[in-house]
C-alpha cells in the first residue's frame, strides 16, 4: 500500500486492477473502493464502503493482499497530544471493519504488508469465505513514541505476525533507526526505510531484515542514506533492486547477502 503523509490518503492496488483506499469521511477513517475492473476505465469512482473503528484515529498504512481482506495500521489517541499504535482488518472488501490487537509499546504504526507467510505477495483471489483464503503473514512498523509530534526520539518498531494478526512477535530494530515508515517483503528480504534518530547528522535509514520472508528475526542490517530527510516509501522487485523515496529525493538501493 501507498500513503501520502501530509493528506492521510493511503491506496492499495492488485493485479485485478482493482484499488482499496483510505480518507478521512464525516471525521472517521473511511475505506473507499474503487467501481473499475478488467476492461473499465480506471479508477472511475471511489463509492465508500466502510469506516474503520472509531478509536483508530488516523490511518497510515494500507495493505490488500487479495480482493476481500485488508489490513491498515495507524493510531488511537490517548488525549490530545498522545497516540498508541492501532490496526485493523477487513474480510469482506471494506464493508466492516474489526480492530486488531497489537503489542503494547507502540506509539504509531506508519505501514504495513501483507502477503503469504512464504514472503511473496497473496495471490489475487475473488473468494467470499475468508477461512478458505489462503493463510495471510504481515509486518508493521512505525515507532514507540506516544508524542505526535516527536517521532524521532523514539525508536523504531517492527511487528511481524503470521496469521493475519492473530498473534504478533516484536523483531529486534537498530538503535540508530527512530520511525519506520514504509515496508515491503516483495524483493526476498523484507525492507524498511524511514528516520534515524534526532542525535544523527543523517535522517534517512534502510533496515533489512536477516532472512527472506516475513520472519521476526533481528532487523539490524541497517543502511543510513546520506540525505538530511527521512524516507517515505520503498518498493523492490528482486533482492538487488529497490527503490526508497522520500521528500525531493529517490535512492536505488542494492542488496546484497
Amino acid at each position: 500500500g501507498r500513503c501520502r503523509r501530509r493528506t492521510g490518503l493511503c491506496w492499495s492496488c492488485r493485479p485485478d486492477r482493482r484499488c482499496t483506499a483510505l480518507a478521512t469521511v464525516g471525521g472517521r477513517v473511511t475505506a473507499l473502493t474503487s467501481s473499475t475492473g478488467p476492461g473499465a476505465a480506471w479508477a472511475a469512482t471511489w463509492p465508500a464502503a466502510g469506516p474503520l473503528p472509531a478509536a483508530m484515529v488516523a490511518a497510515s498504512g494500507l495493505s490488500c493482499p487479495d480482493s476481500r481482506r485488508c489490513w491498515a495500521t495507524g493510531a488511537a489517541a490517548t488525549d490530545t497530544a498522545h497516540r498508541t499504535g492501532a490496526a485493523a482488518r477487513t474480510t469482506d472488501g471494506g464493508a466492516t471493519w474489526t480492530t486488531v490487537a497489537v503489542p503494547a509499546g507502540s506509539g504509531h504504526l506508519d505501514g504495513i504488508w501483507c502477503g503469504d507467510a512464504g514472503g511473496g505477495a497473496a495471490t489475487t483471489t475473488t473468494t467470499t469465505a475468508a477461512s478458505s483464503a489462503p493463510a495471510v503473514a504481515c509486518v508493521a512498523v512505525g515507532t514507540t513514541t506516544a508524542v505526535a509530534s516527536a517521532a524521532r526520539s523514539g525508536r523504531a518498531v517492527v511487528l511481524v505476525t503470521a496469521d493475519g494478526g492473530g498473534t504478533w512477535a516484536t523483531a529486534p530494530t537498530p538503535p540508530t533507526a527512530a520511525d519506520l515508515r514504509s515496508v515491503t517483503c516483495d524483493g526476498g528480504p523484507c525492507l524498511a526505510v524511514g528516520t534515524t534518530t534526532a542525535e544523527s547528522p543523517k535522517a534517512g535509514v534502510a533496515v533489512l531484515a536477516a532472512r527472506d520472508g516475513v520472519t521476526s528475526g533481528a532487523w539490524r542490517k541497517a543502511a543510513a542514506v546520506t540525505v538530511a530527510l527521512p524516507l517515505d516509501g520503498a518498493d523492490c522487485t528482486s533482492r538487488s533492486a529497490c527503490v526508497a523515496v522520500g521528500p525531493v529525493v529517490a535512492h536505488h538501493l542494492a542488496q546484497s547477502g
